[in-house]
């Protein structure tokens, strides 16, 4: 009964035995799976930092386009309202012109010109020649009105020619400037989603560094009642043998007498013994018969 108690309890810290080295394979098992893990989110981290600062750097492109765009507007501006002053002052110029003088100016400048050759080249009475005078006094006076006019007028196209062409960069420069701003805000859009899911990958990275001290702390745990549990196997095992031997022995000691009291009632009884019989009478041990 002694030894069945000896083999149960030699099984059960086997079993034992068996069931933390089972537990220990499952935990390395989920190390392994968790670290793998956690390498693929802080290739992900990195991924997505390297996303980030691409956007970050489009992103301050955008926003030193659209200063570029500003400030450009505002040049425009500025511009627009100083032709416009321009122009409206040359409006005002323009109002004490006869219309007719500008159309018949080209005319009166070819026919100043043509008086003032006679006078140089032709011989005139006087009569005449006042007469020729007062007509270049009168044209000369028409003449000079009319380049102003002219020129005014010259300035009033340029300046309306400038308008057009400023207000067309301004409609171009406003078009652009909400483009590009649609972009940025898409870009804004991007960068604070790539924040979020880096957040996200973080949080999990964080959240498996946890699990994965757990995890080694649990498996310290069960090597040390590996170890608990070897030692005592082997304590087990030990006293088992021990007990064993001395079971034995004292098996050896029942038989022997047995043998001797055997003999002796034989050699009582007046029978031959044999040499084993007068062997085990004199007290000598049978197994050395057999060495």
């Amino acid at each position: 009964m002694k030894g069945e108690e000896w083999d149960m309890s030699e099984d059960s810290r086997v079993a034992k035995l068996e069931e933390l080295f089972t537990q220990h394979k499952g935990i390395i098992e989920q190390l392994k799976k968790i670290r793998t893990r956690r390498a693929e989110l802080k290739n992900e981290i990195v991924s997505l930092t390297q996303k980030l600062d691409v956007e970050n750097d489009q992103h301050k492109l955008f926003q030193a386009k659209i200063k570029e765009l500003n400030d450009l507007r505002q040049g425009l501006a500025e511009k627009l309202r100083a032709d416009r002053i321009k122009l409206k002052t040359a409006d005002e110029a323009m109002k004490g012109v006869e219309p007719k003088l500008l159309r018949k100016g080209e005319g009166l400048e070819d026919e100043l010109k043509k008086l003032e050759w006679r006078l140089q080249t032709q011989p005139f009475t006087r009569a005449q020649e006042q007469e020729v005078l007062v007509r270049v006094k009168e044209l000369a006076k028409s003449v000079s009105v009319w380049r102003k006019a002219f020129n005014i007028r010259e300035e009033v196209y340029k300046l309306e020619s400038q308008l057009d062409e400023s207000s067309a960069k301004m409609m171009e420069t406003k078009a652009e400037r909400e483009e590009v701003v649609g972009a940025l805000k898409e870009k804004r859009q991007k960068i604070r989603n790539y924040i979020e899911a880096r957040k996200q990958v973080s949080d999990e990275l964080r959240a498996v560094d946890v699990d994965i001290i757990e995890l080694e702390k649990t498996l310290s745990q069960i090597d040390a009642k590996i170890a608990v549990a070897r030692e005592e196997l082997v304590k087990e095992r030990t006293t088992q043998k021990i007990n064993s031997s001395r079971v034995r022995a004292d098996l050896d000691r029942m038989v022997f007498e047995k043998a001797r009291n055997d003999a002796l009632a034989k050699m009582k009884s007046g029978k031959s013994l044999t040499f084993d019989e007068l062997r085990v009478l004199y007290d000598e041990d049978l197994s050395s018969s057999n060495n």
